[in-house]
């Protein structure tokens, strides 16, 4: 039995040590750049990944963000879906984003 116990707890702390992490390594922010404008209210958040749960991950991470600062959040997902995206028209996003009065983009990459 102590044996199967010795092995379980090797076998655990092997396994802890696989695990990948991840680091920030570098931020980015305009040197000009004051905050967010006071009458900006809501604001679309945008992940730039292929993969669908990671993206709605990202996404409802920073909208409760948002919403703990005062903002209301909006997923991006919600309205830049793939066959808008496809023709990247600007124009077309920047009317959907007006219809819906959304006040700013936070795009995540």
């Amino acid at each position: 039995m102590r044996k199967l116990n010795y092995a379980v707890i090797v076998l655990l702390i092997f396994l802890a040590a696989c695990r990948s992490s991840t680091s920030l390594v570098a931020t980015w922010q305009a040197p000009d750049y004051e905050g967010p404008s006071p009458d900006m209210k809501k604001i679309a958040v945008v992940a730039l990944t292929a993969n669908e749960s990671s993206k709605l991950a990202m996404e409802r991470m920073f909208i409760e963000r948002l919403q703990f600062l005062g903002y209301e959040g909006v997923y991006g997902s919600s309205i830049l879906v793939p066959s808008i995206i496809k023709k990247e028209n600007k124009e077309m996003i920047e009317n959907m984003m007006k219809e819906k009065n959304i006040d700013g983009v936070l795009i995540l990459s």
